[in-house]
């Protein structure tokens, strides 16, 4: 039907490898995924669209993370323009994987408070120790509440 359309709109329709098939490239989601050691912390920065397409590849910087048994692993997700329940669901999971093997997990999230609303829609607001910006984050104490009150 894809293949169809783009004939009737005389444009070629790309090939994709792990389809098999084709499919319209602009369809994809734009994400990128950066992970960086500083001392005792693992960094990881996302941007884009964390959703189900792009959830394993965010899961598995996670993963790989965790394996790493940093002191802190900080997680910016403030330059993400999607976080979808996939993504959510990642982050609790490293939440909580990250708890039992005594590791402090910080959570850097964006002014407009996309992610903050998601985790407040899931009742997990009061289990992250939240920040504003990744320079906070990286000088917070093991003891350190998190800064993010509340968004407007």
């Amino acid at each position: 039907m894809a293949e169809e359309w783009a004939a009737d709109q005389g444009e070629p329709f790309p090939q994709h490898p792990a389809w098999g098939g084709q499919f319209d490239l602009a369809c994809q989601p734009f994400f990128w995924i950066e992970t960086a050691e500083l001392g005792d912390a693992v960094i990881i920065v996302v941007g884009g669209a964390v959703d189900v397409r792009t959830a394993d590849r965010f899961a598995g910087a996670l993963r790989s993370a965790l394996v790493r048994r940093a002191g802190v692993m900080i997680i910016d997700v403030s330059r993400a323009e999607v976080f979808a329940a996939p993504g959510v669901r990642m982050l609790d999971g490293a939440r909580l994987l990250a708890g039992s093997g005594g590791q402090t997990l910080r959570l850097v999230v964006d002014e407009q408070g996309l992610l903050v609303r998601m985790l407040s829609a899931a009742g997990l607001t009061g289990s992250w120790k939240l920040f504003c910006d990744l320079g906070s984050a990286l000088e917070a104490g093991n003891d350190c509440p998190g800064e993010v009150v509340r968004f407007g």
